[in-house]
């Protein structure tokens, strides 16, 4: 009679039976624990010296304070993992598409409008993405979902006391902003602290009861900040929390699995497009929410203009010189982006970068569900939990192709399940004689 076996946390290891990276087999150092955390908390919150700036403009994304650290801490990844080189190229041919959406970015500066803003946002997300495959050939998942639980209570505490202690910079007046610039970024971002957490909870079971805390904080910022999307998108992540770990490792409900995640990014979008009227009424927004359905159709005429490639990676919104000012005069106010992540894609890069982003999400997706399926340890929900975040970060808002915390664990999302169900049974142990 076999006795069941728990799986390890699930880890980057590429093929079953190789041998796996010497940095993966010597345990991690406490101060680099701390370089991880304060590198998150840097990339969700940014620098402290733009938390107390005018919120009628600006961005949190960027500063040279911000890039320094980028930096440094893509070098430190790459030192740390210099003499197993061959674990990057190993993981860019799992998921070849990545650095192909990279170089395609980089490519828009030839036909940008602002070229070097194009260089420098593309090489910024470059860093970004180095990181995540640094930590994902570094650590266990488990591991990085513990560094992004504890960023999560730490820029939730440092939003909510912006909130009590400091309403003139934390609270605006359609909700609260906390430490970021706008209400729509805090809900977007506290919805990946509060999925983080949830899948903390599940994973680090000795944790669970101080965990309470960053799930508690950061959907009271959620509901604090009135972004409905993100209140919907967080409703989303705590049904598939409940049901997934029910369908796990399970062969036979691999299209439960599937059809769940299905259904809940196809229910959203027909909430969204197909009933967007009665939606709006019952979240308390006007009919065109808030403006977005004004912006989507001289978006897409603006897309049909220069279809394949695009106006250049960010070279789109330049100001009243740029190809956005014609939307502007359209819609008659200064929208900041397209307010919707794949149009935003194809302002930058054209159908041809809207095509393979949304093919890296997809890939994602089937592979988070391939892995739910062969993976027994709740941690093996983390990519699918992520790409749901995703959905709800794209709908309404600018998407997640910025560089950041939320990129970041989509990152990681990403190739985690890079090599699918290869990387899910390299983690499981080999039954002995004495277990039969």
């Amino acid at each position: 009679m076999a006795v069941a076996t728990q799986a390890p946390p699930l880890a980057p290891q590429l093929v079953p039976g190789a041998t796996p990276s010497p940095f993966h087999l010597i345990p991690a150092a406490r101060s680099e624990g701390l370089i991880v955390v304060g590198m998150m908390v840097i990339l969700l919150l940014d620098q402290p010296a733009k938390w107390f700036v005018n919120r009628a403009g600006g961005s949190t994304v960027g500063g040279n304070v911000m890039s320094l650290m980028i930096i440094a801490v893509m070098c430190y990844g790459l030192l740390n993992v210099s003499l197993r080189f061959d674990r990057y190229f190993e993981l860019l041919f799992a998921e070849p598409l990545m650095p192909l959406l990279l170089g395609l970015m980089a490519a828009s500066s030839l036909w940008s409008s602002d070229p070097a803003k194009t260089l420098d946002t593309t090489v910024a997300l470059a860093g970004v993405t180095a990181i995540g495959m640094w930590l994902h050939i570094r650590f266990p998942l488990s591991t990085i979902v513990g560094f992004a639980a504890i960023t999560a209570f730490i820029a939730a505490t440092i939003c909510m006391m912006f909130v009590v202690f400091l309403p003139r910079y934390g609270v605006g007046q359609d909700g609260w902003m906390g430490a970021l610039p706008n209400r729509n970024l805090l809900g977007r971002n506290s919805t990946m602290g509060f999925a983080i957490s949830l899948v903390a909870f599940r994973v680090h079971r000795r944790w669970r009861l101080p965990l309470l805390v960053p799930i508690g904080l950061n959907l009271a910022l959620v509901i604090g900040a009135q972004s409905k999307t993100s209140f919907v998108g967080s409703v989303a992540v705590l049904g598939m929390v409940i049901i997934l770990p029910t369908l796990r490792a399970t062969k036979t409900l691999y299209g439960a699995v599937s059809l769940v995640f299905i259904g809940i990014v196809g229910g959203l979008s027909f909430l969204v497009y197909g009933n967007l009227a009665s939606l709006s009424q019952a979240l308390g927004r006007e009919a065109n929410l808030t403006g977005r359905t004004e912006i989507w159709p001289s978006v897409i005429n603006s897309i049909r203009d220069q279809p394949w490639f695009g106006y250049g990676w960010n070279g789109f919104w330049t100001g009243w010189t740029g190809p956005g000012a014609r939307v502007w005069k359209e819609i008659r106010f200064e929208a900041a982006h397209a307010h919707n992540g794949p149009l935003e894609v194809a302002l930058g890069i054209g159908l041809v970068g809207m095509c393979i982003f949304l093919a890296i999400y997809i890939r994602a997706a089937v592979r988070g569900a391939r892995v739910m399926r062969y993976y027994a340890s709740p941690v093996g929900m983390f990519p699918l939990i992520v790409v749901s975040v995703v959905v709800s970060a794209s709908v309404t808002e600018f998407g997640i192709l910025v560089h950041d915390f939320v990129y970041l664990m989509f990152t990681i999302a990403v190739f985690a399940v890079s090599r699918g169900r290869k990387d899910a049974l390299a983690g499981v142990p080999k039954p002995t004689r004495h277990s039969r």
